[in-house]
Order: C-alpha cells, then structure tokens, then sequence
C-alpha cells in the first residue's frame, strides 16, 4: 500500500480510503469487522465514516474495531472536523486549474453538507511542518499568492 499526505495536515494516509457507509446497514458488524481486519492487513489506516452513515450504527461499528487496534496507526476521515466530502470538494474548489467543482446531491443533507466546503479552508484545519517535497510545494504556492 502506498501512503500519501492528506492535505497540509501532517498526516500520511492510505491512497486507498475503505469507505464505512454501508456498515450497519447493507452490511452486517460481524462482516463489517474482517473488511477493515483485511483492509489494515494489507496496510490501509485511512476510514471513512460519519454520524449519518446506517444512522450512526457506522461510527459505532467502526469505533468498537478501533478500540482494540493502535489507534495511532488510523486515520477517520471525519477527524478533521469537516465530512469527507467537504474535504474533498474544498481540496478541489483550491486547485488552481479548477473554476468550480459540480457538486450533486440526492438529498438535501447532501446539498447542505456539500455547501459546507465553502465555509472552511483547509489551513484552519491544521498547519504542521510539512516534510519534504510537500514543503517546496507549499513554498512555492505561497510565493505565487496561492498558498
């Protein structure tokens, strides 16, 4: 498994981000379990997972697994204070060569949610060190204004 930085925020996560929505719901705890047994074993610690997923029973699920892992070793999407998609869509809408994202919903939590990227930068989220070459990057944008 490769790792990359998420965002500025120091940390190195999966590229592979196993995705909790359905525990609970479509799949059962039990299942639920040996998915993210299999997803660390071949070495993904990025998870995503939120209070609206299987109406909370996700985070529950995802949770309980956690206390017996070494809860250094994950990353939970939702630890940055921002759903995953407003992460993704503010990342996006920051991107130079970007004018806008289309965003789209099916309901109107999801439009909600959505417009909650607008409300944040991820630099309020955190501004560690960040190590080499994202450090020549960040220097870089915030020579040219955009940083």
């Amino acid at each position: 498994m490769d790792y990359r930085y998420l965002g500025r925020t120091g940390m190195k996560v999966s590229t592979l981000c196993l995705g909790a929505m359905t525990f609970g719901r479509e799949t059962e705890e039990a299942l639920s379990y040996e998915m993210m047994d299999r997803f660390a074993a071949a070495g993904g610690n990025f998870i995503d997972t939120a209070n609206v997923y299987s109406r909370g029973l996700s985070e529950k699920i995802v949770g309980c697994w956690l206390k017996q892992q070494r809860r250094e070793d994950f990353v939970v999407a939702k630890e940055v204070g921002r759903t995953p998609a407003q992460v993704a869509l503010n990342w996006v809408a920051n991107r130079p060569d970007i004018t806008a994202p289309i965003i789209g919903v099916r309901k109107l939590v999801h439009l909600k949610d959505n417009l909650g990227a607008a409300k944040f930068t991820l630099t309020e989220v955190s501004q560690p060190e960040l190590p080499y070459p994202y450090d020549i990057v960040a220097r870089s944008e915030a020579q040219r204004g955009r940083g």
